[in-house]
């Protein structure tokens, strides 16, 4: 089992879901790409204001204290479903 706590795995799985990449969540809270990385491999957490900024951006499906519960087994298995699925569904290099 990981040591993530939620908010990676969240974050991470709204990404994916919305086909989004890791720099438009650094734009969301005004941070540097590399800042949204470690973010999402679970290296360091946001500041209570980047947080904040992630769960508005989110709409709520990152909320602030995500960050602060453990990731459950079932949490990665979602986010790790979830990622496999957006990147089923994008088109393929070979097809361009």
């Amino acid at each position: 089992m990981s040591d993530l706590n939620r908010g990676p795995v969240l974050l991470r799985t709204f990404l994916a879901m919305t086909r989004q990449p890791q720099a438009a969540a650094a734009r969301a809270a005004n941070v540097s790409d590399v800042t949204a990385h470690h973010w999402l491999k679970g290296r360091i957490s946001p500041t209570a204001p980047h947080r904040a900024a992630l769960a508005e951006w989110t709409n709520g499906a990152v909320p602030a204290e995500a960050w602060d519960i453990p990731a459950l087994s079932s949490d990665v298995a979602m986010m790790e479903a979830a990622v496999e699925r957006a990147r089923a569904s994008q088109p393929s290099a070979e097809a361009a």
